[in-house]
């Protein structure tokens, strides 16, 4: 290299070196280097202060066993409806009647009456799902109410503790109910109608005969007599709680303590005919 081309290589060198001095390039490019060291210090800080969140082992084992307990006690009800859809289909060579699964129909209340003395509730089905009026409509195998009004898809029922409310029944020997329904070869001690009182903690049983033979007294159990069309023999009423008998008639009068008070239940089970069920099956 030639002396003049090595000064004036020189010569260049230094010039970019000042120009860069006065326009603060080796600034700007420190404090890039610095800024990305910023952010990646900033980003592992971050990942190290991340919070965690708690542990919600304790509160899900709580929802599984709630969820645990509705299935269970949902399991041992339509194991006791199957055990008692069978005793039914038992009676039915000297009953007449036929009861099958399939005409059990579950259904929400959605409105309940609020007038003294009228016990009416609503129900989420009706028409179109075989409800017709005179079902009896049931909570477990206790019946509650009867059906007196259905459209497509609601139903009103009129139930036992509704003070116009009359069903036929027959009273039994305290314990012969304990543990299974009435057998056709039971004879009841009496039979009547149950009648509501507008109150939603009490029935009475009414047009009971005085007999000589027959003395009513309280824990005597009370069921479907089977005289009704649509109302099967032997769903529970409830459990006498005091009998008194008219000085003045050869009649008792019965106060009955229902299984199911009004407005315990927010579902109910209503019991549809078959012939109505064999309809919709067809359809």
């Amino acid at each position: 290299m030639s002396p003049r081309y090595a000064i004036v290589v020189l010569a260049a060198l230094l010039a970019l070196i000042a120009v860069a001095a006065v326009s603060g390039l080796p600034r700007a490019l420190w404090g890039l280097a610095i800024g990305g060291a910023d952010r990646w210090r900033a980003g592992v800080h971050a990942l190290a202060h991340t919070p965690v969140m708690p542990d919600r082992a304790g509160n899900m084992s709580e929802d599984v066993s709630v969820h645990r307990d509705a299935v269970l006690r949902l399991a041992a009800e339509n194991a006791e409806l199957r055990r008692r859809i069978r005793e039914y289909e038992g009676m039915d060579a000297e009953l007449g009647t036929r009861v099958v699964a399939e005409q059990f129909l579950r259904a929400r209340v959605v409105a309940r009456s609020t007038d003294d003395g009228r016990h009416f509730i609503e129900l989420d089905r009706g028409a179109v799902h075989g409800i017709a009026v005179g079902d009896p409509v049931m909570v477990g195998w206790s019946i509650v109410g009867v059906v007196r009004g259905e459209r497509a898809s609601r139903s009103l029922v009129q139930l036992l503790t509704d003070r116009q409310s009359r069903v036929a029944v027959s009273l039994y020997a305290p314990g012969v109910l304990r543990d299974a329904p009435p057998a056709t070869s039971d004879i009841p001690a009496a039979q009547g109608v149950v009648a509501g009182s507008g109150s939603r903690h009490s029935l009475q049983v009414i047009h009971v005969e005085a007999r000589s033979s027959v003395s009513i007294i309280p824990g005597m159990q009370v069921v479907t007599s089977g005289l009704e069309e649509y109302i099967p023999y032997g769903l529970a009423v409830g459990e006498v709680v005091e009998a008194r008998r008219r000085p003045d008639a050869d009649l008792w009068d019965v106060e009955v303590q229902p299984l199911r008070p009004w407005g315990s239940f927010p579902t109910v089970q209503v019991l549809r005919r078959l012939s109505l069920i064999e309809d919709l099956a067809v359809q």
